[in-house]
């Protein structure tokens, strides 16, 4: 999940990683937090999801 979340997020498909990585953190998933974070964080000026 969390290597599917990142592809989306490198194929700029945000919405779609976002949500992979809040489904892996559900089950566990440590990187995805920290993948989550740093998305969040890269997308802060000019997102909905911000930091």
């Amino acid at each position: 999940m969390t290597e599917q979340a990142r592809g989306e997020a490198l194929s700029r498909d945000i919405d779609i990683a976002m949500a992979a990585l809040e489904k892996a953190q559900h089950f566990g998933q440590s990187r995805a937090t920290v993948l989550q974070t740093q998305l969040q964080m890269f997308l802060s000026t000019s997102s909905p999801y911000d930091a």
